[in-house]
């Protein structure tokens, strides 16, 4: 039985990665990964945090899955592989993994190039870029 401090910390997880696009079936398939539970707990997690962001005020407006059934959702859309690959990214950094931000971003300007765009960093001087 998991603690509820275990469980906020899953919620917490799922909700970063719906709230930077990565859709409920890859969600769920990273809280297994990551945590070792089932996929019906992973599921329950989801759930958990999607009702948190439609309860808050800051909810970002992109985020509406209403009316939509899970199945729905495909795993593999470009708008999906990118939040992915930035949440790797955001991940690696803050582990300091320098060979694991450097594969994001190879992948997200893989992404990107897709549809004819390239991958920008943005930000000014005061915080490193140029």
């Amino acid at each position: 039985m998991a603690t509820a401090q275990e469980v906020q910390q899953r919620v917490s997880y799922a909700r970063t990665m719906l709230e930077t696009g990565i859709n409920v079936q890859t969600a769920c398939t990273m809280l297994q990964a990551k945590f070792k539970v089932s996929r019906s707990t992973a599921y329950t997690d989801v759930r958990s945090a999607d009702l948190e962001i439609r309860n808050s005020e800051d909810a970002p407006e992109h985020f509406n899955l209403q009316g939509k059934r899970l199945e729905d959702i495909s795993p593999l859309d470009p708008v999906t592989l990118q939040a992915q690959a930035v949440h790797l990214y955001n991940c690696a950094v803050a582990d300091r993994d320098i060979k694991g931000a450097l594969q994001a971003i190879k992948a997200l300007d893989t992404i990107l190039g897709w549809n004819g765009r390239k991958a920008e960093l943005e930000g000014d001087a005061s915080n490193g870029y140029t």
